[in-house]
């Protein structure tokens, strides 16, 4: 069992103090990685020290994970699809198809989870919406 000391050491509590640092084979070099299609790992040092690893799963309709940066991940549609300004919402039974022009990624949202009918295209604002 690591000592205190080593723990805060492989923590990099101490590296800001002037420490030696430490390398270990598990350490987190990432905050939130996609290991999968549909998968991401958490990864944090928790208040005891130890490196915690907690795996998730992207869940429908967004079950695609894209590796958003070096530490963040998106949950978005499958098959993931980069979309921009340009794309046209569509429904897709149930589901509202859009582009999230921040992302920069086609995302779809259930509409009977957020308490509504279904999904229909409105002629007049001409784009997908949930009724």
């Amino acid at each position: 069992m690591p000592s205190a000391l080593s723990r805060l050491l492989c923590a990099g509590v101490l590296v800001s103090l002037g420490g030696p640092g430490c390398v270990r084979s598990d350490d987190c070099d990432y905050r939130y990685r996609c290991v999968g299609g549909s998968q991401y790992e958490w990864c944090n040092v928790g208040s005891d020290f130890e490196i915690h690893r907690t795996l998730l799963e992207c869940k429908a309709p967004n079950s695609a994970c894209i590796q958003e940066d070096e530490d963040s991940v998106q949950c978005v549609l499958a098959p993931a699809t980069v979309c921009d300004a340009s794309f046209v919402d569509r429904c897709e039974g149930t589901w509202r198809v859009y582009c999230n022009e921040r992302l920069g990624w086609v995302q779809a949202v259930d509409c009977v989870t957020l308490g509504r009918t279904g999904c229909l295209v409105d002629a007049a604002l001409g784009k997908a919406v949930c009724d």
